[in-house]
Formats: C-alpha cells, sequence, structure tokens
C-alpha cells in the first residue's frame, strides 16, 4: 500500500486567464510542497457571481506537490509586482497556476455540486462533528465563505475519492491544522488517485 499525503483547494477558477491559484504567504506554506505534500488537487467550483465560471463546476485538477513547488520557484512569488501574482481582499498573496499545468483527473456531478451548496454563496449542507466526521447538517449560512466552500470541498473530495476502485481508504488528519488536508491509502501499482 502507498499513503499519499494531499491538499486539497476548493477554487472558482480565473476564467480571463484560466488557472487556479495557490496561497504563497510564507515560507514554510510553500516548502511544505516539497516535504510533506505528495499531490495538491483543485476541485473547481462555479460562482454564481461570475457568469461562465459553471463549466468548470465539479472538474477535478491535480499537480504533484514537488510539482507546484518548483513552479512557484521558476516564477518566483516574493517579487509582488509580478503579474501572475495576485492579492485577496484579506491580504492573502496568491500565484496563479495556468490549467494546462495541471492534469485534468476527474469530475464531480454537477448536481451533486450544486446540491452541496458549494455555489460561491457561503451556504453548505454539511456540518464537521468534533470526531472529524462530515454529516448532513441542512443549508447553513456562514460568514467565513472560504472556510465553510474549503470545508464542502473536501467533504465533496472525500467522497469522490471513496468511489475510486484503487482508492483503499481516505482519512483526514487528527490535528485539523495540520498541512495535509487528506491522506489517501492507495493499492501499491497506482501511484495517484
Amino acid at each position: 500500500m502507498i499513503y499519499l499525503n494531499t491538499e486539497i483547494k476548493t477554487h472558482t477558477p480565473f476564467l480571463m486567464t484560466k488557472s487556479h491559484s495557490y496561497p504563497v504567504n510564507n515560507d514554510t506554506q510553500i516548502d511544505k510542497l516539497r516535504d510533506i505534500i505528495d499531490y495538491v488537487y483543485w476541485l473547481s467550483v462555479e460562482n454564481i457571481k461570475h457568469p461562465g465560471s459553471s463549466i468548470y463546476s465539479g472538474i477535478i485538477y491535480r499537480m504533484k506537490g514537488l510539482d507546484v513547488y518548483k513552479y512557484i520557484q521558476k516564477i518566483g512569488y516574493k517579487d509582488k509586482t509580478n503579474k501572475k501574482l495576485h492579492m485577496d481582499k484579506y491580504g492573502s498573496t496568491w500565484l496563479n497556476i495556468p490549467l494546462n499545468e495541471m492534469k485534468k483527473v476527474g469530475q464531480i456531478d454537477k448536481s451533486i455540486m450544486k446540491d452541496s451548496g458549494i455555489n460561491g454563496q457561503g451556504v453548505s449542507m454539511y456540518g464537521r462533528s468534533e470526531q472529524l466526521e462530515w454529516y448532513r447538517s441542512g443549508a447553513k449560512r456562514d460568514k467565513n465563505k472560504m472556510n465553510t466552500k474549503g470545508n464542502t470541498g473536501e467533504m465533496l473530495m472525500r467522497d469522490y475519492f471513496n468511489k475510486q476502485e484503487r482508492v483503499l481508504r481516505v482519512e483526514k488528519p487528527e490535528d485539523i491544522y495540520s498541512s495535509i488536508d487528506m491522506i489517501l491509502t492507495i493499492k501499491e501499482k497506482d501511484k495517484a488517485a
């Protein structure tokens, strides 16, 4: 068996640049791609405020953690005048990575995406218990939209991975502050999920 440490990003792609982004706020965050993370997955979500984003809804992209690290090093992240960098309204810095640098590895049905509430409005029909288990909770408004979107995206990816024949087990680290979002146990012959 092989154990893969993964990071999950739930993100509406940038339509004009056809890219997803990765946070580049500090060296520790970037070094984990080289040292800890085997794969980064981006779950593409529709944002109803951005016409044209629905065609990407549910598409899953993947890059090796080391490849994301090398891309960040090649493009650079400390020069804030770099056009591939952008700052969000919270002051975080993100590096745009073109979709053609990533591998499209799967699709979650658009109706499942819609039913999950992950449409850019910060609502979700899922909650998380103290035992790190997901449960259906009815749609709730959450002021921390990014956190809700990330949690719902992880739940959707967990369900996606559990349906893959080569994935034997999907685990969440016990430490909710871990830099690893999910640990996948896969069959020895397969290198990625």
